[in-house]
């Protein structure tokens, strides 16, 4: 018979937690977590100025960048208390609690006004250049129409203070011409195959003539 034994492993004992002791603001920037805006300030400019990617190369950018971010989580007190009591530092908003939370809420709420007056300002800019261009629209679109009128008078020897009402088909040289002056009833009687002639046979006449036919 064969018997079966069980080999046990010794037992392995997981790896103790160690906290996440990361760098905070004040360390990155080397001041107390007492100190004043301006010393903040003053720490702030020289270690940018000494780890600057242009000075030391772009490939250290990573250091540039944590001074960066130390400093723009505590360079004004509404994002310095935030900062200090989400981390659990004791520095001059440790014992705020109170004062802290409504310096935030006014922050935000002025920092949503901004918001709303920037949005604001954008639709007013989008809505008048609209506007505007509707404007340069409507104008070309007239000057046009008015272009087209003036052509069509000369091309079929129109005088230019007749009313007329010009409508353009899909052939270049169709171009029909009704004159609203006194007199002119049987004009308007005829159709507008004969009309047509006649408006060609005055082009005719006028190319033999050597006058210049103005498109």
């Amino acid at each position: 018979m064969f018997s079966l034994v069980c080999h046990v492993s010794p037992e392995i004992k997981p790896p103790q937690n160690i906290p996440d002791r990361r760098e905070t603001a004040y360390e990155t920037l080397g001041v107390d977590p007492f100190a004043d805006y301006p010393e903040i300030s003053s720490a702030w400019r020289q270690l940018s100025e000494e780890t600057h990617p242009d000075r030391i190369g772009h490939d250290k950018f990573q250091e540039y960048y944590s001074i960066q971010s130390a400093y723009y989580n505590i360079y004004i007190d509404p994002r310095r208390c935030a900062y200090d009591q989400s981390r659990g530092i004791q520095g001059k908003w440790a014992d705020k609690v109170k004062e802290c939370d409504e310096m935030l809420l006014a922050y935000t709420r002025a920092l949503a006004q901004k918001d709303r007056e920037r949005a604001q300002a954008r639709e007013a800019k989008a809505r008048e250049e609209d506007k505007t261009f509707e404007d340069d629209t409507t104008e070309e679109m007239s000057g046009s129409r008015q272009a087209v009128i003036r052509k069509s008078s000369i091309i079929l020897d129109i005088p230019p203070s007749h009313k007329e009402k010009v409508v353009a088909s899909d052939e270049p040289e169709a171009v029909s011409v009704e004159l609203n002056q006194p007199g002119n009833e049987n004009a308007a009687e005829k159709d507008l195959g004969t009309r047509f002639r006649e408006a060609e046979e005055r082009l005719a006449n006028r190319a033999r003539e050597g006058l210049s036919l103005v498109r």
